[in-house]
């Protein structure tokens, strides 16, 4: 009788272990959960002022000195702003760029802003080398440059590309087209949040 307390006491002694250690296991999922999870929220969000943005070119249409700026330094900032997504790779993006060029050329100086953002390497729709060919190919002048992570690609839901989002002089989100621009469809948006900024 001695013998089988002891061994049901040992039983008992061993799932009270074994509870204590799930507890603690179960504790520690959870706080690698919140841990990754507040790190991709981070990443995806691009800390607290958004990505960084290697510039091709254009600082000094969008004012700035260096080879970098801030999404947020951009837009927001009391001004209309397109911000056009593409990779060199793209047959879309290729096609609507021109158009780009066309509307920016034709409205400079008319209170807005354009950047377009190149995410080929982040998509694997390109590379650097091609994305810097292709602007001197189709001579686009407006201000164009990179991101070296993938929170603008996470913090915007990029699923396809093209994708340009239109922010108005608050920089706020007021339009998103998915998929290839048209110059008129783009002239007439631009008109829009110019009317809207008057």
């Amino acid at each position: 009788m001695g013998k089988n307390r002891r061994q049901t006491k040992q039983m008992q002694q061993q799932q009270r272990a074994r509870q204590r250690r799930q507890r603690w296991y179960a504790l520690a999922a959870v706080a690698v959960v919140v841990v990754v999870g507040g790190v991709l929220a981070v990443r995806a969000a691009g800390g607290a002022d958004g990505a960084t943005i290697r510039l091709y070119q254009g600082q000094q249409e969008l004012g700035i000195t260096g080879d970098s700026v801030h999404l947020s330094d951009v837009i927001g900032q009391g001004e209309p702003t397109i911000v056009n997504f593409w990779a060199s790779n793209c047959p879309p993006c290729r096609m609507e760029m021109p158009g780009f060029q066309r509307v920016y050329a034709q409205h400079a100086g008319k209170g807005y802003r354009m950047l377009g953002v190149d995410v080929g390497p982040q998509t694997g729709l390109g590379t650097h080398a091609g994305a810097r060919d292709l602007i001197q190919q189709l001579g686009i002048q407006y201000p164009v440059g990179y991101v070296d992570g993938d929170a603008l690609v996470n913090r915007y839901g990029l699923r396809g590309m093209p994708t340009t989002l239109f922010f108005d002089a608050s920089g706020k989100q007021v339009g998103r087209v998915v998929g290839f621009l048209d110059e008129t469809r783009l002239q007439n948006q631009l008109a829009k949040m110019l009317a809207a900024a008057n």
